[in-house]
């Protein structure tokens, strides 16, 4: 019998270093309290965009209708994404908007993303080609929605800009 092996924080650790070059001990080490609940916010917000688009995804890859059950499940991320940037709108200064808006480096967070997710984009379409998609377009554009989520989801590991208002950009 197969016994599940259990991840302790230095193995997590240790892959996020493999993956991303840093641990992730080092994205919350010295920050308040308040600090960390956003990078912990962040990481579910991105890790709810990757299930929620990966149920569509998985669906658009066989030729029967089951996807249109499968496309409410995208606009979850959508929505608490609205709802986090109403909220950080409420508790800012509306002078430090385009601040958070923009980020520190946010041309450069946005190209790593697009960077990032060529890998899963490009292994997503090719697994698409030995399935049979009804809807080949939507197909590619839903596998290209959850491999640009999970491309966040890893680049959150390190990014300094955790703010809603960045992250719904």
């Amino acid at each position: 019998m197969i016994q599940p092996c259990e991840a302790s924080p230095s193995t997590l650790n240790g892959c996020c270093r493999y993956l991303t070059g840093h641990g992730y001990q080092a994205r919350t080490r010295g920050l308040p309290p308040s600090a960390n609940i956003k990078v912990t916010l962040a990481f579910k917000a991105s890790a709810l965009a990757c299930a929620s688009a990966f149920f569509p995804a998985r669906a658009l890859s066989y030729p029967d209708d089951a996807w249109r059950k499968a496309m409410p499940y995208l606009t979850v991320a959508p929505m608490l994404a609205v709802v986090g940037v109403i909220v950080e709108l409420f508790l800012l200064p509306a002078d430090i908007w385009s601040m958070r808006l923009m980020g520190t480096n946010g041309l450069a967070c946005l190209a790593l993303i697009a960077l990032i997710g060529i890998g899963p984009l490009v292994i997503f379409l090719a697994l698409l080609r030995h399935g049979a998609p009804s809807s080949p377009a939507l197909a590619g554009a839903v596998c290209g929605v959850f491999a640009g989520a999970i491309a966040a989801t890893v680049f959150l590991a390190h990014c300094p800009d955790d703010s809603p208002l960045f992250v719904a950009t």
